[in-house]
């Protein structure tokens, strides 16, 4: 993402590229950042070589930015004891929780109007209710759900989306993977819990 070269070069000689690079950066006073999503699934090697890479510093000041972002199995990764400095690195943290009904229709539609949407499919109120229970307000859930569902309203050719529509995929989708969401009775309250770590920017 720095495009420096590394092809046919040895660790050592691409920490010193970087180096370099970090260098040229901070003389710029530009702070490079490093995304890492799907966090939960980075070998523990591979979480200290980041940790390393803050190591660079220019003054008092580390000059690389990295931001962790993972499902809930990464707060048990970091926990571990082999992470206990790159748990010291971490500087500020996030969990974020399920959104609510609510929110769940204004994801919906914001996603749909971004890829072009002009009310076709239409989509009933009462759907986006029964999306919501289905997937619990989780957007990852949401977002497998309603391609689905886009999918199931395009093969029988129709250009509606109703409440039954949704609890017949949610079913299907129940059927084939393990571990999806039971329906919920009740709206979630919007979240703003903190946590040891989730999305994290270290």
């Amino acid at each position: 993402g720095f495009a420096i070269p590394q092809e046919g070069a040895s660790k050592s000689t691409v920490l010193g590229r970087l180096q370099t690079y970090f260098e040229n950066t901070a003389a710029r006073d530009v702070l490079p950042v490093i995304i890492v999503d799907e966090a939960q699934n980075l070998p523990m090697g591979s979480l200290e070589e980041l940790r390393m890479l803050s190591n660079f510093r220019f003054g008092r000041k580390s000059r690389l930015l990295t931001v962790l972002m993972g499902q809930p199995q990464f707060r048990e990764k970091m926990s571990h004891p082999d992470l206990s400095q790159l748990r010291q690195r971490v500087v500020a943290s996030y969990h974020l929780g399920p959104i609510s009904e609510e929110e769940t229709g204004e994801y919906i539609r914001y996603r749909l109007t971004q890829a072009g949407w002009r009310d076709d499919p239409s989509i009933a109120n009462a759907a986006y209710g029964a999306i919501y229970h289905a997937t619990t307000g989780v957007p990852r859930l949401i977002n497998l759900l309603f391609n689905r569902l886009l999918l199931h309203v395009y093969l029988e050719e129709r250009h509606d989306i109703g409440a039954e529509d949704v609890e017949r995929v949610a079913e299907d989708l129940r059927g084939e993977l393990e571990g999806w969401a039971s329906p919920v009775e009740a709206p979630a309250k919007k979240s703003g819990r903190k946590a040891t770590s989730g999305n994290t920017r270290s």
